[in-house]
């Protein structure tokens, strides 16, 4: 089973992949590229963000609790599997005190490529506004044991 795709990985349409492509190599040149709207899920509550500096926002008004991205896109098979253990984590009563952000990396493209995403899904573990951890892939049982081993 595959649990990590990147543009190159999937069989989508040539002009999909070179966007992407075009888009990647953009943001590292520093150039902002505004998307749609990015969710941030927490409790069912949604604070949207499409640019870095709300991005940064997030990360820095979340103090000192733990905060996990989950980097995704919506034709990622592996990220449409884990969004509903995902979504549930961020339910949970035992992880009241962090913050979950859910980044769709077509739609916010500046936050993706300044946070050098790779593949889809990754999901990474902030705190006090520094990452501290990441990892790729669709694996339930490793997200729920980072996210218990940084709180």
């Amino acid at each position: 089973m595959v649990t990590c795709q990147s543009a190159n990985q999937l069989k989508t349409p040539a002009k999909v992949s070179l966007a992407f492509k075009m888009v990647s190599q953009l943001g590292s040149l520093g150039y902002t590229i505004m998307g749609k709207t990015a969710d941030l899920t927490r409790r069912q509550s949604l604070t949207p963000f499409t640019r870095r500096n709300a991005f940064d926002n997030a990360l820095k008004n979340a103090g000192n609790k733990l905060v996990v991205v989950d980097f995704t896109a919506t034709w990622c098979g592996p990220c449409q599997n884990i969004a509903p253990f995902y979504k549930a984590l961020s339910e949970k009563e035992e992880n009241k005190n962090v913050v979950f952000l859910k980044v769709d990396v077509d739609d916010a493209q500046d936050v993706a490529s300044f946070c050098d995403i790779k593949c889809m899904p990754t999901f990474h573990f902030y705190k006090d506004g520094k990452k501290i951890d990441e990892f790729s892939g669709s694996n339930q049982s490793k997200l729920e044991e980072k996210i218990n081993l940084h709180k």
